[in-house]
């Protein structure tokens, strides 16, 4: 792959994660059984709506110098693939042919297993959403699976089973299959949707942690994860890193990644990103845009709707009713609850979750729908050491329990010291854009329509899930009050 092509791979890429390892003097000096069975020291993990890619000097195959912050150690080789076709391109025909093949081709096996995410996203999101009923909330299940994932082949024993089993997957060798399979499936830079995935490990690189090759193979060939190394704590290697997620991240969680760093004690931080962008099939009118009054906790606000009467698929159960608009080959579900069901309420529904993750559990009905959605910018940042012990991953946030022999065997103790996620969506006449990080370093039952046309007004808080075209859930997210 050519310098050029690399760079406008790494740098186009979406949210992640981030796992930071930090070394703490333990209070007392553990016992020599507990030496035994451990003996290092930890990064803590963050998932990012953002973009990681190189820290400092790497040279390029073609000899091509990038950075003097950081060594690439490990370069993974991003997918070469065929462009979405333009109305004025002469070889339109034969072009859209390669590009039609590739996309079916992507697609997720029929006998592709869903249920490990399925069940993985829906105990995630009730977790991170728990009983709030006012704040807007989001996350980016896909983006903290993926993250997850990589976390897993860093660590051994307890520390992975408990990871396998909150995913879902008895075995590493299967995950890992899954993994490489949903992310071909999700990553999208061909032009039309565009959702941009991105993985890597920032090493601490001096001379007293060696890693692993065989695991930093494993995550480059499966992962597309490159590994660098630098000085760790550096304000220079510090600052690459934010530039780098903030560039990948199209400065969507400026905000939060401006406050990143990585301590001098940090080991490895681990970071995976997803970016999302996508133009509604059919886009709002600006013109027929009103001011209305939208209902919440907080009280009544005046916020700007956006208005569209269209023949589509009309959703409803026993509290909710929905509809699904298209960006390109992706979705976005709406999700109004009937009066009397909080948003957070919906979120534990079978029905919701088998409606929005491919299912036919609801009754549907294609006829005229008059939408009226506001515009909104939701943004969120959760604390993952709350979450993933409440979906059974302890071991790696405790010193003493923690196995991370497959990332290296020097030092002492190793765990995960902090583990955030932070994602932002916003939605306008034209589409969706989107992004998120992870850092490891919802009355009475909706009623059928009564005739051909129904009005859905999302004029109190209500659900969005941002789904691909296999129904893999971006994004899922509250709107309490539109921004």
């Amino acid at each position: 792959m050519k310098a050029e092509r690399l760079f406008d791979a790494i740098t186009a890429l979406p949210d992640g994660l981030v796992a930071e390892a930090e070394y703490r003097k333990p209070a007392q000096r553990p016992t020599l059984k507990t030496r035994l069975r451990r003996r290092w020291y930890i990064p803590a993990v963050a998932a990012a709506l953002a973009l990681c890619f190189f820290l400092g000097s790497a040279l390029w195959p073609d000899g091509a110098t990038i950075g003097m912050v950081a060594s690439a150690a490990y370069l993974a080789e991003y997918p070469d693939r065929a462009q979405a076709v333009s109305k004025g391109d002469i070889n339109r025909e034969n072009k859209y042919d390669i590009w039609s093949r590739e996309q079916a081709a992507l697609r997720l096996p029929e006998d592709y297993d869903k249920s490990g995410l399925n069940s993985f996203t829906q105990a995630l999101v009730q977790a991170f959403f728990g009983d709030n009923q006012s704040q807007n909330r989001i996350c980016s299940p896909a983006n903290i699976y993926m993250a997850l994932a990589m976390l897993a082949e860093t660590t051994d024993a307890d520390s992975r089973r408990q990871i396998l089993t909150a995913l879902g997957e008895t075995d590493i060798e299967t995950l890992r299959s899954k993994a490489n399979t949903l992310w071909n499936n999700v990553y999208r830079n061909d032009g039309n949707t565009t959702t941009l995935l991105a993985n890597s490990l920032w090493l601490r690189g001096d001379d007293k942690y060696s890693y692993v090759e065989q695991t930093l193979k494993t995550l480059a060939e499966n992962y597309y994860a490159s590994s660098f190394t630098g000085e760790m704590g550096s304000e220079s290697y510090n600052q690459v890193l934010r530039d780098w997620m903030n560039s990948n991240t199209n400065d969507l969680l400026k905000d939060q990644i401006d406050g990143i760093s990585l301590d001098k004690r940090t080991v490895m931080a681990l970071v995976s990103t997803i970016y999302f962008k996508g133009n509604w099939s059919n886009e709002f009118n600006s013109a027929r845009n009103t001011v209305d009054t939208f209902h919440s906790v907080a009280g009544d606000s005046q916020v700007t709707f956006m208005n569209q009467s269209t023949r589509s698929s009309y959703y409803w159960s026993d509290n909710f009713a929905a509809t699904a608009k298209s960006l390109g080959r992706s979705k976005m579900w709406l999700v109004l609850p009937d009066e009397g069901t909080a948003p957070e309420e919906l979120l534990q529904s079978d029905s919701f979750w088998s409606m929005v993750q491919g299912g036919d559990s609801v009754e549907s009905k294609h006829l005229m729908v008059d939408l009226s959605v506001p515009k909104f910018d939701v943004s969120d940042r959760i604390d993952l050491t709350d979450a993933l012990p409440a979906l059974g991953i302890t071991d790696v946030f405790d010193m003493y329990a923690s196995d991370f022999t497959p990332l290296t065997t020097d030092g002492e103790l190793i765990y995960v010291s902090q583990a955030l996620h932070g994602a932002r969506l916003k939605i306008d006449e034209e589409g969706a854009e989107g992004a998120a990080y992870t850092l490891i370093g919802q009355g009475d039952g909706s009623s059928p329509p009564s005739d051909d046309r129904v009005e859905l007004k999302l004029n109190r808080p209500f659900v969005f899930v941002l789904t691909n075209t296999d129904n893999i859930p971006l994004f899922v997210g509250i709107v309490h009050t539109p921004q």
